[in-house]
């Protein structure tokens, strides 16, 4: 009988096998939870019936019965940490803190730059080339990406569509199920909003005060490659949040609110119900208006 608390070699790589396929379940859950969930519950329990035998030899009756009070224990988890919660647990707060570096690499950008990122760089017959998000990709601990990418062609051209398949995850939303390529954020553009197309505005520029200017929006679903110079049109837009019509401010994951990011880098919650009028004047940056978002 082997003695208590050894382990052979073989054992030891049976084991470590184990206990990585439970922890990369535990990556797997922000990218697609119902698959997920049941490998992660198998792993642990696989891990865990390993180990008590191993270290007890206890009859199979004995270590099965063990393992499943403990993976009873384990479905009981708060039902946020499997993306069961109303509010998408910690997804929500994981798609903030992707706001948060991006706003922070467009701050980033105007004070090195004295301006923020135009939204696209059009070529000489004002069509879109380049996205902002190409352009601050130095700011995001993306130079290598950066210097792959040809200015000298559109975003689309034969060097620049062999970078499509690449992923920035701070750009991809974990409550969406669009592919992994796709941008969740967005800026709004428009004549009169902080992205007025190729030209850049200043923190200056913004006379309504940048606590009450949005930056950055969330856009579930989007359908835009983050690469595409493309983002939430002004004038086609739904002043709805999380509109069932779609092309509007929305979340995978907040069905009752959806994130921004102000000028200010402050992040708010904006409810469904949130003021048409009050989320024109946000999204407005000198229009003087009145009503300010709650």
């Amino acid at each position: 009988m082997k003695r208590p608390l050894r382990f052979t070699l073989r054992e030891m790589f049976v084991l470590i096998g184990l206990i990585c396929v439970a922890g990369a379940s535990y990556t797997w859950l922000s990218i697609a939870p119902l698959v997920a969930a049941p490998i992660l519950a198998l792993s642990v329990s696989a891990s865990l019936a390993f180990a008590i035998y191993t270290l007890t030899q206890w009859s199979s009756t004995a270590v099965g019965c063990v393992t499943f009070v403990a993976l009873f224990c384990v479905l009981l988890l708060p039902p946020a940490f499997f993306g069961g919660a109303p509010d998408g647990g910690g997804r929500a707060g994981r798609c903030a803190n992707n706001m948060r570096n991006i706003a922070l690499a467009l701050q980033q950008y105007e004070s090195v730059h004295g301006s923020f990122p135009p939204a696209y760089v059009a070529d000489a017959n004002g069509n879109p080339m380049h996205s902002w998000r190409i352009l601050i990709l130095p700011f995001l601990e993306q130079k290598n990406l950066y210097n792959l990418y040809h200015f000298d062609e559109p975003w689309d051209g034969p060097n620049n569509s062999q970078l499509h398949g690449m992923r920035v995850r701070l750009f991809t939303c974990p409550s969406d199920a669009a592919p992994m390529t796709n941008t969740s954020y967005a800026v709004v553009t428009g004549p009169k909003t902080m992205w007025p197309g190729a030209k850049a505005t200043r923190l200056s520029d913004i006379k309504d005060g940048a606590d009450n200017t949005i930056m950055l929006v969330e856009m579930h679903n989007s359908g835009i490659h983050w690469i595409a110079p493309y983002d939430l049109d002004f004038a086609q837009m739904s002043l709805a949040i999380n509109s069932p019509a779609g092309n509007s401010i929305s979340s995978g994951h907040l069905h009752d609110f959806a994130q921004v990011v102000m000028a200010s880098g402050e992040t708010k919650k904006l409810k469904n119900n949130t003021p048409p009028k009050a989320l024109k004047a946000a999204l407005t940056i000198a229009g003087g208006e009145k009503d300010r978002l709650p």
